[in-house]
């Protein structure tokens, strides 16, 4: 199977009679996002960051997946993995995050897996003196989570941070490009906004717009699947069952806009919104 990456965006009706819900705890905000426009897939100064995420995800993706069938043991473990013991995802885990970091071309993050880590999942970095970092993931914590490929999926997703934050402040090579400079400004909004950022304000910082989607395509591929689940990142970063990205944002930007492009995404997210909100109004883990 491969993976579609000729992506089209949802239907959006008209942006004056739409009607997006006031949650500021939900939605992205524009007077957050526009402190640190770079920092933000859905802003105007990261258009260039996109089309050069969206020229190399393919190949990005399929390496990784390639790397991982050429283990049949590992593949094997993968399509068995909602049953396996904690012990045994560990160890997939562990598999998994080898195969990774080749495929990424890394230096490799210290891997911290502990059933006592209550935040379930972290990547660890230091932007004052930079390093590979550390992927902190709890399999237990993950293994609780709906989505039984959650561990998998953030193995992923924090691994990829690594690579993001290598290349944002490598003093070697790619540290002035587009996509270095796109990475550093959002650590470091990650950090001088702490506390302050929404769901979909933290959820479309560029590392995590990009790690989520990057997670999403390798796992959905690995079970012989498209579509991604609910929780894992926006539909900014999510496949449809057609192996379309649920919201384009290329596509979004150039059929609105820089005026409307925010309020467009907004409005796309209200599913989103109706599903990862409870009837409390409280967030569903993610």
């Amino acid at each position: 199977m491969k993976l579609i990456i000729i992506l089209v965006a949802l239907n959006l009706p008209t942006l004056v009679h739409a009607q997006i819900p006031n949650d500021p705890s939900f939605f992205a905000n524009a007077q957050i996002q526009s402190t640190v426009p770079e920092a933000f897939a859905v802003q105007e100064k990261s258009i260039p960051f996109l089309k050069l995420q969206r020229a190399r995800f393919q190949s990005d993706v399929l390496r990784l997946v390639n790397s991982i069938r050429t283990d049949k043991n590992l593949i094997l473990a993968i399509t068995r993995f909602p049953n396996l013991s904690l012990e045994q995802k560990a160890e997939v885990m562990r598999q998994t995050f080898t195969h990774v970091t080749k495929s990424l071309g890394i230096m490799p993050p210290l891997l911290v897996l502990d059933n006592n880590f209550k935040n379930a999942t972290y990547f660890d970095f230091d932007l004052k003196n930079p390093s590979p970092g550390r992927v902190i993931l709890s399999p237990k914590e993950l293994a609780a989570m709906p989505n039984p490929y959650s561990p998998l999926l953030y193995l992923i997703h924090e691994t990829k941070h690594s690579a993001q934050f290598q290349l944002a402040f490598s003093k070697q090579t790619g540290s002035s490009s587009i996509l270095a400079k796109s990475y550093r400004a959002a650590f470091t909004a990650q950090k001088d906004l702490q506390g302050k950022l929404s769901f979909s304000d933290f959820l479309t910082l560029v590392s995590e717009y990009d790690a989520f989607q990057y997670g999403n395509a390798v796992v959905a591929l690995l079970k012989g699947e498209k579509a991604s689940d609910e929780r894992m990142g926006t539909y900014a970063s999510q496949f449809d069952q057609h192996g379309r990205l649920k919201i384009d944002l290329i596509q979004l930007f150039e059929t609105h806009g820089a005026a409307n492009f925010l309020s467009a995404f907004n409005l796309l997210e209200v599913p989103q919104w109706k599903i990862i909100r409870n009837p409390n109004g409280n967030n569903r883990r993610f």
